[in-house]
């Protein structure tokens, strides 16, 4: 296969790339952004399904819509929300530290000056940050652009806390309710990301039987019979919950998935040690499974009303978790020995943690994607407030940030340049002018000093005296994350001198 060498016009061809990808999400940003249909058909206002759904035929280009995409997948997996603003900030980078490049600045000397701004505005965002107190509420309906559901998100974390799971599913009823559900949270995900099931890179099921070992299973001779089993039965499904699933077993198994022959969920056993053990007593308990061992003559499968993995985490519900409890409590009560009390404490306390779902219905199936989305988004929001405290909403806070900060490095100042790139597109969602609002906040700021609370209301497209009383808020965290990783890729992307790839010809023959 011929490949095609490019040495001088590789950053500007990834960039292209990066532009087509980020103009295509950067039209859904604030509470006037429009959203966009996707190749299947599905109406979307997320950032991260669209950058999935795009793939550009130029190869080089391509690789700039795949740096997007792998940015908005790191921001949205570690902080849940910021996608879209990241990636506008991303391309502004890009583009103007190109021009620097172009001019014979070292690619090296604009990163460490673009280092030292986001150490500078990181700690100035700090500075700004506030407690919640109370404000779940506005948090949420922020990130969802709704007060229904921002009212349901806080009510449920305020139910079952900031450590507790929260989980979006669909509902057969019409509306957004949420109940607390019993189940187990553990880290172990997936063993193989051909295990996914949805667009949100997850392993979803519901009803799947499960089994439960001790063994690192190799070969598939050893899970063979339990495939038949299951087949013969008219299932399709099957959960493994093992030392390791490895080798043979775990390439027959994935490409038994691929064809759609059968799906397979493997995750390694949680814990080390007693851990580990006490961790299958748990697992068995709730699911009705029996530990297979090299023992056992044949396997004893239980079921789970609900799985939902990824890549580092697994959540189940269903099981008598009370039942449970009670034996735990009583055995613990039995025992003189303090380690042991202690386990038997911190194994009840993540059983009785419970499992917050919130049930989304609606007239359409695309609504109901359009608000999971959209509530998974207020809840990561929501959590990440309550970590940090909270900053003005908007994008409002890195113009503030930036306004006290000087440098002649080249570097330092395209990333004070970049700060205005997010309020700036929504701004121009808004149908307003991105120069007017950015210096009548400038002005406000220059008149009443740092205390300033000034923004911009982006539902009226007008500056406004204080966004903490209307309640446009952010979480600092997930603020600090749209630089921080902005920054990041952005000094990658631009130290490329060359690109190898396959050609344009050879992929469409």
């Amino acid at each position: 296969m011929s490949k095609l060498i490019t040495l001088d016009k590789a950053k500007e061809k990834q960039l292209k790339g990066i532009i087509s990808v980020v103009d295509a999400m950067a039209i859904t940003i604030g509470p006037r952004g429009r959203n966009v249909c996707l190749t299947n058909g599905d109406i979307v206002n997320d950032g991260k399904r669209i950058v999935e759904d795009i793939v550009l035929k130029d190869p080089i280009e391509n690789k700039g819509a795949t740096k997007v995409r792998n940015l908005v997948r790191k921001i949205s997996t570690d902080v849940g929300g910021g996608r879209t603003a990241c990636g506008i900030m991303y391309k502004e980078l890009c583009q103007t530290g190109l021009n620097l490049l172009e001019r014979g600045f070292n690619a090296n000397l604009i990163k460490k000056g673009m280092d030292l701004a986001v150490k500078d505005i990181t700690a100035e965002l700090d500075k700004m940050a506030k407690p919640v107190k109370g404000k779940l509420k506005e948090i949420a309906t922020i990130s969802t652009e709704s007060e229904e559901l921002g009212k349901v998100i806080a009510e449920t974390i305020e139910k079952v806390g900031l450590d507790s799971v929260v989980t979006v599913e669909e509902s057969n009823t019409f509306g957004v309710t949420s109940e607390i559900a019993e189940g187990l949270k553990f880290d172990k995900g997936y063993i193989s990301p051909y295990m996914v099931t949805n667009e949100r890179l997850e392993a979803e099921y519901k009803d799947i039987p499960v089994l439960i070992t001790d063994k690192k299973l190799s070969f598939f001779k050893d899970l063979q019979p339990i495939f038949k089993s299951q087949v013969k039965n008219s299932k399709k499904d099957l959960m493994i919950i093992a030392e390791d699933l490895e080798g043979e077993a775990l390439n027959v198994c994935v490409l038994a998935k691929l064809k759609g022959q059968f799906n397979t969920l493997a995750i390694r056993t949680p814990g080390i040690g007693d851990n580990k053990k006490f961790c299958l007593e748990d697992l068995c308990a709730l699911t009705g499974a029996e530990v297979w061992s090299e023992y056992s003559k044949e396997p004893k499968l239980g079921k789970i009303k609900k799985v939902l993995s990824n890549k580092d985490s697994t959540i189940i519900m269903g099981g008598d978790v009370k039942t449970w409890v009670t034996t735990l409590k009583t055995r613990s009560e039995l025992t003189d020995n303090v380690w042991e009390k202690d386990q038997f404490k911190e194994r009840i306390a993540k059983l009785q943690n419970g499992i917050a779902v919130i049930k989304v219905g609606a007239s359409s199936a695309d609504e109901v994607k359009y608000l999971k989305l959209k509530i998974e988004d207020g809840v990561n929001e929501t959590k990440r407030a309550l970590e940090e405290g909270i900053v003005m909403g908007g994008n409002v806070a890195f113009i503030h940030a930036s306004t006290e900060l000087k440098s002649n490095d080249m570097g330092y100042n395209i990333v004070l340049k970049a700060l205005e790139a997010p309020l700036r597109q929504i701004v121009k969602n808004s149908n307003g002018s991105p120069d007017v609002v950015i210096d009548k906040i400038l002005q406000e700021e220059h008149v009443k000093g740092k205390d300033l609370t000034t923004g911009y209301n982006a539902l009226d497209n007008t500056v406004v005296e204080d966004m903490y009383k209307l309640g446009i808020i952010d979480a600092v965290k997930v603020v600090k994350a749209v630089l921080q990783y902005a920054v990041s890729e952005a000094a990658i992307s631009l130290s490329i001198g060359g690109d190898i790839s396959e050609s344009i010809e050879e992929n469409v023959k």
